[in-house]
């Protein structure tokens, strides 16, 4: 593989793809269009799409900023008026389409079938490893840094070769490591995640949507982040998505959302540990590309549907 193409599979696959939807409204997916690579000019490409993503805007909390991206860049607001952000929002809303759920449940149901019962085991024992993982990360910081340490060893200049593994081309190499070793050091525990079976239902329908595409962002995705989610149960207060591919590892895949190599705001990183979510879902889906991508969901809060709805 070419140093250009493995530049693209980077963006793509090793940085997790840059996609963080803070509840954008139907049409208005906070991508960086990413896809796969095609050609020796795709990593210049990917890096235009990236340029071209809307700007982030920061929210402060316990001293740290996070950063979700917005179609207005560069505007500071505090955690309370993003969630009021997010009440307009979904007081503008259209209802939700009733096939909704219909399409996502059916996409799920038919990827299933298609695997057998050790490839489906092995994505749901993938799914619960991320959250415990994830609740690893957040009760625990420091708990990561040795794991990072050991993954900044696998570099050799800015490639990434992770026995086993395709050998990638980073933006910043170790550096970025280093940086997110700093970070966790320094980060405070905060609570764990509740795993929602709601959240999990919505990450799978879309995980399965994009288990056959080329492309794992910036795609024509009709249903908001906040629609999908209120398929399955009733989301409230801030919301967000991460999604990530490659790694069969639950542990490589957050060290590369914690790392966040390319990604200027570390958008992915501050998703993982904001302070404000309380609930969480993840479902994953073989890829064509890149084996692998797994679709993380975090609310404030999420009211499960009653059976039956």
């Amino acid at each position: 593989m070419s140093p250009h193409r493995l530049r693209a599979a980077t963006r793509i696959a090793l940085l997790s793809v840059a996609i963080a939807t803070a509840g954008c409204g139907a049409g208005s997916s906070s991508s960086s269009h990413a896809q796969a690579p095609s050609s020796d000019d795709s990593g210049s490409r990917m890096q235009s799409d990236i340029d071209r993503t809307a700007g982030a805007r920061q929210f402060e909390t316990r001293g740290r900023s996070l950063s979700v991206t917005e179609k207005r860049p560069n505007d500071n607001v505090t955690i309370e008026e993003w969630r009021e952000i997010q009440r307009e929002r979904r007081a503008r809303q259209a209802p939700s389409d009733p096939e909704g759920r219909r399409r996502s449940v059916a996409a799920s149901e038919a990827l299933d079938r298609a695997l057998s019962d050790s490839q489906r085991q092995a994505l749901r024992a993938l799914e619960a490893q991320l959250v415990a993982e994830l609740n690893r990360a957040r009760t625990d910081p420091a708990a990561y840094v040795a794991k990072l340490e050991s993954l900044r060893l696998m570099y050799s200049g800015n490639e990434l070769r992770v026995p086993g593994a395709l050998a990638v081309r980073t933006s910043e190499g170790p550096a970025a490591v280093t940086e997110a070793i700093e970070a966790l050091r320094s980060a405070e525990p905060i609570p764990a995640l509740t795993r929602s079976a709601g959240l999990s239902a919505s990450a799978r329908g879309l995980a399965a949507q994009l288990s056959d595409e080329a492309q794992l962002a910036g795609r024509d995705d009709s249903d908001s982040l906040h629609t999908r989610m209120n398929y399955f149960g009733r989301v409230e207060g801030v919301f967000t998505e991460n999604i990530s591919a490659l790694y069969r590892e639950a542990d490589l895949q957050l060290m590369l959302l914690m790392i966040d190599d390319g990604v200027e705001t570390r958008v992915h990183r501050y998703n993982m540990f904001g302070p404000m979510f309380q609930a969480v879902g993840v479902g994953c889906a073989p890829h064509a590309s890149f084996e692998v991508v797994c679709v993380m969901e975090l609310a404030e809060r999420f009211h499960e549907a009653e059976q039956g709805d």
